[in-house]
């Protein structure tokens, strides 16, 4: 079987791209369409600048206020929910991907789940 390689710099472009943070801005959408193609966002409630579950959406989306980024996570037509994944998240109710792939990596905490 044959396998293919990468570079490290192709290997770094993969993974930045994939995370929604090479390139082109990806507005579209907003908050919620940045949850779905991640597909879960950690909470962590340590606040240095802004919590981390924060700073995911500002890095992807720019300076877009905390309100529109708590309304996505908790509001009343919010399309996330909360669940002990891997970690404590946020996790779309409607992921782009499935979220089944990690318990296949090794992570048996998740796997199923999506």
């Amino acid at each position: 079987m044959a396998t293919d390689t990468l570079s490290i710099e192709d290997a770094r472009r993969v993974a930045l791209s994939a995370q929604g943070l090479r390139g082109a801005r990806v507005t579209k959408g907003g908050v919620p369409a940045m949850v779905r193609r991640l597909g879960a966002v950690q909470l962590d409630t340590i606040s240095v600048l802004a919590r981390s579950h924060e700073l995911v959406a500002y890095a992807r989306l720019g300076a877009i206020g905390r309100n529109r980024v708590e309304q996505t996570y908790w509001g009343p037509k919010s399309e996330t929910f909360e669940y002990w994944s891997h970690a404590a998240c946020v996790l779309s109710r409607r992921p782009t991907r499935p979220l089944h792939l990690a318990g296949q990596l090794g992570d048996s905490d998740s796997a199923g789940i999506g």
